[in-house]
């Protein structure tokens, strides 16, 4: 009974956003000053257009799991300019859209194609896709199944080398006898939960078919993903640099991340 307790309380722990965030979601882009317009994509999820909208460059940020479109607001003040527009957009679940599972990236790599194909059709024609944790996640996996024609460059940012290999480092505070085959049932509950295979979430072995450059960055002092993932990765590909910088997991506000996305991305654009 308490171990049938433990795997589904995790698993549904694991399948859906933390609930509490949703209730982070205070403010737009116009209280920093930027315009914006309010956009949604094909799938109905809701985003925001930042910045002149003009020209053909834009950057496109995919926020981390039980993170939204407002968690990026300082990233956003950081990039937005008069030369460079940026879209952000609340993943399926999250954010603004109705609440609901979440699957670490293989389902959500379909809104970034989405996110993708509305700044082409409004004449963006030169993109660099950044995304943290879960939504570097999708991004590598949507430019490695599909890659598009305007995107220049990937940025990653805290990202899990396997998902499920990151659920496995997770229980090792259990009983050596019961982590395989604990993690294991959690893994399965949660994937029939969200309806997905939690295994198939792997983006280092994406990585590899993923052509442009791309900036694999991670804090030295994340928790929550240990950054040798970010070392891995970056060792699957001739395409990836490599920048471990100070602070911990999903940090917009943090400086240095600022300074190397709007450096790496000034170069490609």
């Amino acid at each position: 009974g308490c171990h049938a307790a433990l795997v589904f309380g995790s698993a549904l722990f694991i399948a859906y956003p933390k609930p509490w965030k949703r209730l982070n979601q205070e403010g737009t882009p116009e209280d920093d000053g930027l315009p914006y317009e309010a956009v949604t994509l094909a799938n109905g999820c809701a985003g925001w257009l930042v910045g002149c909208q003009k020209g053909t460059r834009a950057i496109c940020l995919c926020h981390g799991r039980s993170q939204n479109k407002a968690h990026m607001r300082p990233l956003i003040r950081s990039l937005a300019s008069e030369r460079v527009t940026v879209l952000v957009c609340d993943f399926q679940g999250h954010g603004s859209n109705r609440f609901g599972p979440t699957t670490f990236g293989q389902t959500e790599a379909a809104t970034v194609d989405l996110a993708l194909d509305l700044l082409a059709q409004r004449g963006f024609q030169r993109v660099v896709l950044y995304g943290c944790s879960m939504g570097g996640a999708a991004a590598l996996i949507s430019q490695a199944e599909r890659p598009h024609p305007c995107v220049q460059a990937v940025i990653t940012d805290g990202t899990f080398a396997s998902f499920s290999e990151l659920i496995a480092e997770k229980g090792r505070w259990l009983p050596s006898f019961m982590q395989r085959y604990l993690t294991t049932a959690i893994l399965v509950c949660a994937g029939l939960v969200a309806g997905y295979d939690p295994w198939s979430v792997c983006p280092i072995d994406s990585i590899g078919a993923v052509k442009v450059p791309m900036l694999i960055m991670h804090g030295d002092a994340d928790r929550v993903v240990p950054f040798d993932c970010a070392v891995r990765m970056s060792e699957r590909s001739a395409h990836a640099q490599l920048h471990i910088y100070r602070g911990g997991h999903d940090e917009p506000e943090n400086s240095e991340v600022q300074v190397a996305v709007r450096k790496f991305a000034e170069q490609l654009l």
